[in-house]
Formats: structure tokens, C-alpha cells, sequence
């Protein structure tokens, strides 16, 4: 199928959080393969983040601040198993939709059980002005 990784190891039927073995060609980093559930996923958090920029707007300037935290967050980016599209994982596209609503977060925490998939999500926060 066209935009499917040849010779990943995630493209057959397991459908784990796994390294992708093609990078990403933006920015060369890694990329985890998802099923074609990651773009309902996604939807669910932008109408999160949406509705909850009222409420958010009151902690950002006051004492207590406004935190994303993404436990699972993976290298930050995806690849749709099956049709090999590239998308922004769950923290860059909380970050993208709060700057949206002009209502940021003044904390960002990534998380993941791969120690180098913080890294690259942290890397890739950074490029969006984020330390994380």
C-alpha cells in the first residue's frame, strides 16, 4: 500500500506502540506506528483542550498555572499503520490547539515507558517553544 513502511516491523498485524523503522522526513527523528484509531484519539483531545480554554484561562495567569501532562506520549509523532500518514502525537497537538485559543499551558510533562521517546518528544516540543 502506498505510505506503508517497507520492512517496518509494525506493519503487519500487531498494532503495539512500536518504533516505526522509517523516520519521520521532516525532522529525521522516530516516529511510533498507530492503527487508524489515533485520529479519533486526536479529535477527543482538540475538543478537550477547546472547551476547556475558559477554565484554563483563569489558572494560566494566576498562581497555580495550567498543566498538560501525557503519560504515554510517546516520540511525539505518528504513522497511520496502513495508509502511512504523519501525524502530531497528543502533546504536540494539545499545545497547537491551546496557542490556537490563546490560552497556553504554562507546564508541559511528557512521559513514556522509552526513555528515548521523551527525548524526541521533548525535542520536538522545543521546536514549537516548549520545554517539556
Amino acid at each position: 500500500m502506498k505510505g506503508e513502511c517497507a520492512g517496518c516491523k509494525c506493519a503487519g498485524e500487531k498494532l503495539a506502540q512500536e518504533q516505526c523503522s522509517v523516520p519521520d522526513p521532516a525532522d529525521g527523528l522516530p516516529v511510533m506506528c498507530v492503527g487508524n484509531w489515533a485520529e479519533e484519539k486526536m479529535d477527543c483531545l482538540r475538543t478537550y483542550v477547546d472547551i476547556s480554554h475558559a477554565v484554563r484561562r483563569k489558572f494560566v495567569t494566576g498562581p497555580g498555572g495550567a498543566t498538560y501532562i501525557d503519560l504515554f506520549a510517546g516520540p511525539g509523532r505518528t504513522r497511520v499503520k496502513g495508509t502511512g500518514e504523519l501525524r502530531d502525537g497528543g502533546a504536540l497537538e494539545a499545545i497547537k490547539c491551546a496557542a490556537s485559543t490563546n490560552t497556553t499551558f504554562t507546564a508541559v510533562h511528557v512521559g513514556d515507558i522509552n526513555p528515548a521517546f521523551v527525548r524526541t518528544a521533548g525535542a520536538r516540543l522545543a521546536t514549537v517553544g516548549v520545554s517539556a
